[in-house]
């Protein structure tokens, strides 16, 4: 473990942050020296504490990385998550939204109230502690809101780092991979392997310990989930900002299960096809979660539409239990764009055989499901199931679209699919959302459309004599979406 300190923290917004930063302009002037009234707030007073605790070193991003250098950018980025699991102490700027706010602020005591004593009145609080800090949860939530936890870079930086200090909105708080500790003394405790914040156990022996592979590769998804609800200034930095939890990840499966998977644009080959069936979480989460999340495709390509990091969204992934694969994964080719196997990519190509489901029409409903439209698929007047739009375009009312089937749950006679819709004026293809096929499903969506003619619904069986007399198909998903050999 070295003998520095990292920091933790939110650039901000530029009009209101000035962030000081190493460039070609500034390197052989930063070399000699930097006065600290040129330093943000921010960055400043994390100086002061790491003198204060004895260290010699800091490591700031903005500072230590040629940030108008792509070459050097993209060899840092590859560092990024050992600079934080190597670091003595990472200090976590957790209340501040940008470097102009500092580490030290107003903290919160508890809420007090008015009451009537003799002649007149007093006010008492609840308690005398500070309020209580739930620092351990990474989750972007409305009880634990604090900027550093809305932004994406910061998560991998909270989970590898092994001690850190945490400067919250509401009090100190304080993790190793032993203890947790707080001012207030109520969330202090010592860490064990069922601990309810173990993601960050991920840079320890304790994160596999008796779990399965798939208990793994679940944990996997839970990253992912976290990562996609939180903000990114540039829209190519997604997966470079998780790059050093798939390393780390990487590793711990080698060790725990002698298995050395492969790393596809944020999934593993080991989690397919099942990995290809997460879902867009409905806007209703921006309500009842945080006004700033988005839901958009961005507006550059960096991942492939079969991964979850081609939408800029908080995405979810269904319970595999008794989940029977379908899909057969012939081949993947991901070619990544600079040094790091896990930052951004330059290509993507998987080709698939599976059954393909032809000339299907998706239309929307007049019921709202988890904050979107619910969505039907049919294939000519029957109802095959429901669909769940990537997006959901409000002036879109019909989709002419195909679907391959990814898997089916026997139990239920239902299948997962993924649903294509063609590229106008192009032989390609591209995922359009997540199908459920089946009985259940069709039997439940008695309901009008929002537009265009009835349709009946699909007899007990008739979406899978529909789906098993599909043919089996090779498709070929690259780039620019999903295009049929």
């Amino acid at each position: 473990m070295g003998e520095y300190v990292a920091l933790s923290y939110c650039w901000g917004l530029p009009q209101a942050n000035a962030v000081l930063k190493t460039e070609h302009s500034t390197l052989e002037q930063h070399l000699k020296g930097i006065a600290v009234d040129r330093l943000p707030k921010t960055i400043r007073e994390a100086i002061c504490v790491t003198h204060g605790l004895g260290f010699k070193y800091i490591w700031v991003d903005a500072l230590c990385i040629l940030q108008d250098d792509p070459d050097d950018w993209a060899h840092e980025a590859a560092q990024m998550g050992r600079v934080y699991s190597n670091a003595a102490l990472t200090i976590v700027a957790s209340r501040a939204a940008g470097t102009a706010e500092g580490l030290l602020g107003k903290q919160a005591f508890h809420k007090s109230h008015t009451v009537p004593y003799r002649n007149g009145h007093v006010r008492v609080r609840e308690a005398l502690a500070r309020q209580h800090a739930d620092f351990m949860t990474l989750d972007r939530e409305p009880f634990n809101n604090e900027p550093i936890n809305k932004r994406a870079w910061t998560l991998q930086e909270a989970v590898l780092s092994n001690r850190a200090i945490f400067f919250t909105t509401s009090e100190l708080s304080w993790q190793c991979n032993s203890w947790r500790r707080c001012e207030c003394n109520f969330g202090s405790k010592q860490i064990s392997s069922d601990d309810i914040g173990d993601y960050r156990s991920l840079r320890t022996d304790v994160f596999m310990g008796s779990r399965t592979q798939e208990d793994a590769y679940t944990k996997w998804d839970d990253l992912v989930t976290l990562l996609s609800k939180r903000s990114i200034t540039y829209e190519s930095d997604r997966l470079p900002a998780l790059a050093g939890l798939a390393q780390q990840f990487h590793e711990k499966m080698a060790t725990a299960f002698n298995t050395h998977d492969e790393y596809l644009a944020g999934i593993w080959r080991g989690r397919l096809p099942q990995a290809l069936l997460w879902m867009v979480d409905g806007e209703t989460v921006r309500e009842v979660s945080d006004a700033d999340l988005h839901f958009y495709k961005p507006t550059i390509w960096r991942a492939p539409s079969w991964s979850w990091c081609s939408m800029e969204a908080p995405v979810t992934f269904p319970p595999y239990i008794d989940l029977e694969p379908l899909l057969e994964i012939v081949s993947v080719s991901i070619v990544p764009r600079g040094p790091d196997q896990y930052g951004q990519l330059e290509s993507a190509k998987m080709t698939v055989r599976g059954r393909h489901l032809t000339d299907l029409v998706a239309r929307p409903t007049s019921q709202i499901r988890i904050g979107s439209r619910l969505w039907v698929l049919c294939h000519g007047n029957i109802i095959l199931g429901t669909f769940s739009r990537d997006i959901d375009e409000r002036d879109v009312d019909e989709v002419h679209c195909s679907a391959v089937v990814v898997g089916r749950i026997t139990l239920l006679a239902t299948y997962y699919a993924l649903v294509l819709e063609k590229t106008p004026g192009k032989i390609a293809m591209e995922r359009v959302g997540v199908a459920h096929l089946g009985p259940y499903f069709s039997s439940n969506t008695k309901i009008p459309y929002g537009t265009g003619p009835a349709t009946r619904t699909a007899p007990s069986d008739g979406a899978k004599d529909i789906v098993e007399a599909a043919p089996m198909t090779e498709l070929v998903l690259h780039q620019i979406g999903i295009a049929k050999r």
